[in-house]
């Protein structure tokens, strides 16, 4: 369950030209360790990029090429959808008839589309994926080779800076890994539980959201209230997972198709720690 009010209220704080959120004490971010500590997910690798100009009928081929189904079929979505889209329910439908039909790398890409389009690389619509994404699948034993925690972060930042301009109404980008940051930094900003973390399963699933009263101006006064002793600068991640990347303080690129800069920290804090 997303707490909508909090993560607005975080949102409102974001500094796109910092990409950091500004607090009373200072700045904080979310960072490529809260992402590998929370998902378990690898944050080196290859970066992603996407086709120039995927439109309808990139779409069309790609799904036709990619996913195993009729021309027909690929028309009727993306005309549906009024773009270069797969909805959710769709690439459900095609897992299941690929699998049916043996045609299982197909079965794959519907399978995986599915999976980051409503996770790391969710849109606004929460729906829909775009269809630029099924290429990261075109050759499904090299797949493992793109960096898929700066792909979460990526997203997430486009979305934060697409907050701060007045005619947003809605945020995107994956915001179960916002929230459980959130949560992992912030301890007194809401209610929420705390299961038994299974270690086979990453540490963002020992989370459980739990009903609150709050509105958005209760987290803004809970925000303004902060101090610094109020953080948890550095949660207890595996540290085994952050040093793999430990070396790779920086990267400036253009990745899934936006320009941007990723910094690695070991702590959230950016700026007046006493």
């Amino acid at each position: 369950m997303i707490d909508g009010y909090m993560i607005s209220a975080f949102a409102e704080r974001w500094h796109a030209e910092t990409k950091s959120f500004h607090l009373p004490f200072g700045e904080m971010t979310i960072t490529l360790d809260d992402v590998r500590g929370l998902l378990s997910i690898p944050c080196t690798g290859e970066f992603f990029t996407p086709p120039a100009n995927v439109n309808e009928d990139l779409a069309i081929a790609a799904a036709v090429e990619l996913l195993g189904v009729t021309y027909d079929e690929a028309v009727t979505e993306t005309r549906t959808n009024r773009g270069a889209s797969y909805s959710f329910e769709w690439l459900k439908e095609v897992f299941y008839k690929k699998l049916h039909e043996g045609r299982y790398d197909c079965a794959a890409r519907a399978y995986l589309l599915h999976l980051v389009g409503c996770t790391i690389l969710a849109d606004k619509s929460f729906t829909l994926v775009s269809a630029k994404y099924l290429f990261l699948f075109q050759d499904l034993d090299s797949c493992g080779k793109w960096a898929w925690g700066p792909a979460a972060l990526v997203v997430l930042y486009d979305y934060l800076r697409d907050s701060t301009l007045p005619a947003t109404k809605q945020i995107g980008g994956y915001l179960s890994l916002f929230q459980t940051w959130i949560y992992e930094h912030f301890p007194d900003i809401c209610k929420r539980g705390m299961d038994e973390h299974i270690s086979s399963m990453p540490r963002m699933f020992r989370w459980t959201a739990k009903q609150t009263s709050g509105n958005v101006a209760y987290y803004r006064a809970k925000l303004d209230a902060l101090r610094d002793t109020d953080i948890i600068w550095a949660p207890d991640y595996d540290q085994n997972a952050v040093t793999r990347f430990q070396s790779e303080w920086s990267s400036t690129s253009h990745y899934l198709g936006f320009p941007t800069q990723l910094q690695v920290k070991t702590l959230s804090l950016l700026a007046n720690v006493p």
